[in-house]
């Protein structure tokens, strides 16, 4: 900053003035950078939160198939901002059981391989893939006697929202057209569990919270105390443990007492 040495040096005075005045701006800026930032990590921090309340909901709503336990945990450093699958719920099945509308998809997205009926092959191939479909689906299955008329409004959208992003691809079943799995009889939509994990997902915004559906427990992924790095949200027999903010503060605070020293 330029010092005043002649008081009466009026180009002194005025460049002294001039860097006072740059200076007092970039504190401003940092001021107002550091507001944001603050901000913008409570804004991702209520939305994970938030998306957290969701996948407790869709836990509640009967999902396709019976599920065991979730838990919510923290997978990279939440100092540094909570990017993309920062936050991850795991959930845990309860066997292979379907539950009545999982029941009740598999048979209207069925086909003569393994279906009562082929309802799909009127659609397949038609703009928006089969989510957008599946109003008409359903209304096909009302038709057939295999879905009540009663439940043909909850059911299309319910399954819309399931076979989000699905193409018409994983709807045609044949000896090739299949997971991997040599033993797998599903349909190609449900492969890796894709299908629960989808339901669960229903309504989630942003990126920053995954969820997945697997066999593995906390304890089977951890040995020793690190398994605590996975809170439980959720269980079958005892329903909702914890709310949104209070999982996603205790994942944080024990990834930061079991993994960040």
């Amino acid at each position: 900053m330029p010092r005043i040495t002649n008081p009466d040096d009026d180009e002194q005075v005025e460049a002294h003035k001039e860097a006072l005045a740059v200076n007092a701006a970039r504190r401003e800026a940092a001021a107002e950078a550091d507001r944001l930032g603050a901000a913008g990590a409570d804004a991702a921090y209520a939305e994970v939160a938030a998306n957290v309340e969701t996948v407790l909901r869709n836990l509640e709503d009967e999902p396709p198939l019976k599920l065991k336990a979730a838990y919510v945990t923290c997978m990279a450093n939440p100092s540094k901002g909570l990017s993309k699958g920062a936050i991850v719920v795991l959930v845990n099945k309860d066997g292979h059981t379907e539950t009545p509308d999982g029941k009740k998809l598999a048979e209207l997205c069925g086909d003569e391989l393994f279906g009562a009926s082929d309802l799909l092959g009127n659609f397949i191939g038609r703009a928006g893939g089969l989510s957008k479909a599946m109003p008409d689906i359903v209304q096909a299955g009302v038709r057939e006697g295999i879905v009540p008329a009663a439940d043909a409004a909850r059911l299309s959208k319910k399954f819309a929202g399931w076979m989000k992003g699905v193409g018409w691809g994983k709807c045609q079943l044949s000896h090739t057209n299949r997971p991997s799995l040599g033993s797998w009889n599903g349909w190609p939509w449900e492969a890796t569990n894709e299908l629960a994990s989808r339901a669960l997902s229903v309504g989630l915004k942003g990126k920053v919270l995954d969820v997945v559906v697997d066999w593995s427990t906390p304890q089977q992924i951890y040995a020793g105390d690190k398994h605590q790095l996975f809170v439980p949200i959720w269980t079958s027999s005892g329903g909702k443990l914890l709310g949104g903010e209070a999982a996603i503060t205790k994942a944080i605070a024990e990834y930061h007492r079991l993994v960040k020293k």
